[in-house]
């Protein structure tokens, strides 16, 4: 069937002018989030199930008709789809017969028939919502529904997802869908040339992950940013002054309607730092390869506590005041860059970072001659991600590679600008109710929870604390030994690269799979077999998301995969994820929960807490210890929380400046 061109859009560009924002709009947003963000509208309203039985009616006269039949029937919609979209509630009898008529050809070319919590959650996303939908009960296919629609309708939709292994298995797997219906459908993936990109954004739905297309965004703006005014504008007078500029050299073509998969990862946990696009190579602030190996020099003969402390509740290290004597103390007659007090302190203070702050196979790992940083969130290296103002050749420096440059700034954003430029945003993800303050403050987006399909079977086994870290290994060594004679398949969740080493060492007489950083390209391939009788997985954060681990029948009669948490992580959420690999489509699972009292977000807390938390063993009253670790938990995603809106502040401040100073974009 040949695709079919997509009805115009008005807009070349389309994208919504960059929000302005006081402290009064921050206040009261604040507040009103609170009413929205919570309470009884936060479930499905009562319209769903008769959504439902309109889309079952329009279903039944579809079935062994031709598929030009339906072809015809799609083009005959597409007019009525289009106003129906734009509107703020959308027709829900024209969305029934559209859903209707994408089930009838996702059975014919998926072999697949969606079951009715996609259909739900598919109309949450067409209402600006993230809906929240359990692992395993179909988000893609959700995203398929909702991005298909959109694009009949014609609003081009990127689909964004985590990693580009999800992005080209999507992009191949629904191709045949999307070309039933008539659209075209592209794909960015890393390494890919303008060319590819520019060809990928022109077709109706475009999947790929949220990095690569921020970072196409601000290629475009470097193209933009030449002339004055508001970037709508700007293109506006680009796209009509004849010969000005060659507009061919734009990647995308703007930024209609977002569909973002994980979207509390997305939207939250990667949206902690800004994007930004690196321009020509310079020696940026004075920071020269001798002057970086000055400062590292200078920074390992200061002692902690006293010529140096980290800051409360920040991943960041500060100099004293007697750190500072001491410094100018001994470059009292130092020449050039390094003679300049405040690049000497900027410099050496990211030396202490690299050196007390960032730590190997955590943040960083270091393969093939480079240091690559690790998301924390995820799991995942981020092979073209660098630290910014020296703080990667500092690691560098500390890991004895070679130095690399350091690059100038030319455009950057943070995610949360980023989504606001879109006219549309939607989302799915399986852990989004617990940020569903923060969502709706920051983009205005609602969390839809959408019932499962089967009643779930998961058991949550009570938290086990250990006083050390060493016991509880040999715990999880003990107990994971015992569950694979058992026969059932086995995923140990860890929170570092470290760890999973670890774990690793501790299974040294159990036959097992370890998935982290270093094996990444294997991941489809391991968790692939997770699932199978007997089979025993160590993963990081990453765990596969994004991929369901699929039970054999031996497994799932022997009780299911089990699961066991070896550690909390910075966020609730993060856990949430690890137990989402099993009990998926009402199968069996159990999750098992180990702590220590020196995991890593005790560590963090004052003295105080800690000998609280050793005292209720000594009490032996462990609820107690694990009462003060969750509390932890909550103190430490509330900071993130923080983090983020810091962020906020700082780049809307950031803009202003530079809208001062004629540079706005």
């Amino acid at each position: 069937m040949t695709p079919m061109r997509a009805l115009p859009v008005v807009l070349e560009y389309p994208m919504k002018p960059a929000p302005e924002m006081g402290a009064f709009d921050h206040w009261s947003r604040a507040v009103l989030a609170r009413v929205v963000a919570f309470g009884p509208w936060l479930h499905f309203p009562s319209y769903g199930r008769g959504f439902l039985r309109k889309v079952a009616a329009f279903s039944a006269p579809l079935v062994g008709i031709e598929d030009e039949a339906l072809l015809a029937q799609i083009i005959a919609l597409r007019p009525a789809l289009r106003r129906c979209v734009r509107q703020r509630a959308p027709d829900l009898t024209t969305l029934a017969a559209c859903f209707a008529l994408i089930c009838e050809l996702t059975s014919r070319s998926l072999g697949q028939r969606p079951y009715e919590v996609q259909l739900l959650a598919a109309l949450g996303i067409l209402q600006g919502r993230i809906a929240e939908m359990a692992t395993g009960e179909g988000k893609s296919l959700s995203a398929t529904i909702a991005a298909g629609t959109l694009a009949l309708a014609g609003t081009p939709v990127h689909v964004m997802t985590v990693n580009d292994y999800l992005a080209e298995r999507d992009f191949h797997h629904f191709s045949p869908l999307f070309h039933k219906m008539g659209l075209r459908i592209g794909v960015v993936l890393e390494g890919q040339t303008a060319d590819q990109r520019r060809a990928a954004y022109a077709c109706d739905v475009v999947y790929g992950t949220a990095k690569e297309i921020v970072f196409d965004h601000l290629r475009d703006r470097m193209i933009l940013r030449q002339r004055s005014g508001n970037l709508a504008h700007k293109l506006a007078r680009v796209l009509k002054i004849a010969g000005s500029r060659d507009t061919s050299a734009l990647i995308m073509r703007g930024m209609p309607a977002a569909i973002v998969d994980e979207a509390d990862s997305v939207l939250l946990d990667q949206a902690g730092t800004p994007f930004i696009l690196s321009g020509t190579a310079k020696v940026a602030g004075g920071l020269a390869p001798d002057v970086l190996h000055k400062a590292m020099d200078l920074a390992c003969n200061l002692r902690a506590g006293v010529d140096f402390a980290p800051v409360r509740g920040l991943r960041i290290m500060e100099l004293t005041d007697a750190g500072r004597i001491a410094l100018d103390g001994a470059m009292a007659d130092a020449k050039g860059p390094i003679g300049v007090s405040p690049i000497r302190t900027h410099a050496v203070t990211q030396a202490l970072n690299a050196l007390h702050i960032f730590e190997r196979d955590r943040d960083y790992l270091v393969a093939e001659g480079k240091v690559q940083i690790i998301d924390e969130t995820t799991g995942r290296v981020m092979p073209d991600r660098t630290w910014s103002d020296g703080l990667h050749q500092m690691v560098e420096i500390k890991e004895g590679v070679a130095l690399t440059q350091i690059f100038e700034t030319t455009a950057r954003i943070t995610l949360q600008k980023f989504f606001q430029r879109y006219q549309k945003v939607g989302g799915m993800t399986g852990t989004a109710r617990s940020a569903a303050l923060e969502l709706w403050q920051v983009y205005g987006l609602h969390v839809r929870p959408i019932p499962t399909r089967l009643p779930s079977q998961r058991r949550v086994d009570r938290f086990v604390l250990f006083p050390d870290q060493a016991t509880k290994w040999r715990a999880v060594a003990d107990l994971v030994g015992d569950l694979q004679r058992q026969g059932h398949p086995v995923l140990v969740g860890t929170k570092t690269v470290a760890a999973s080493a670890q774990v690793s060492l501790a299974l040294r007489d159990v036959p097992h799979q370890v998935l982290n950083a270093y094996v990444v390209r294997e991941e489809a391939a391991i968790i692939a077999q997770a699932g199978t009788s007997a089979r025993v997985t160590v993963a990081t954060n990453m765990a596969g998301r994004g991929t369901d681990i699929l039970l054999s029948d031996a497994a799932r009669a022997s009780g299911g995969l089990h699961v066991i948490l070896t550690d909390l992580h910075d966020s609730r959420r993060i856990d949430l994820q690890l137990y989402g690999r099993c009990g998926r489509q009402g199968d069996p699972g159990r999750v098992i929960r180990f702590v220590s009292l020196e995991d890593d977000l005790l560590k963090q807390q004052r003295k105080f807490v800690r000998s609280l938390a050793h005292m209720s063993l000594r009490l032996r009253r462990p609820e107690l210890g694990v009462a003060i670790l969750r509390w932890c938990q909550w103190r430490e995603d509330l900071r993130q929380a923080q983090s983020r809106t810091d962020l906020i502040r700082r780049e809307e401040q950031r803009d202003r400046q530079l809208a001062i100073s004629g540079r706005s974009e």
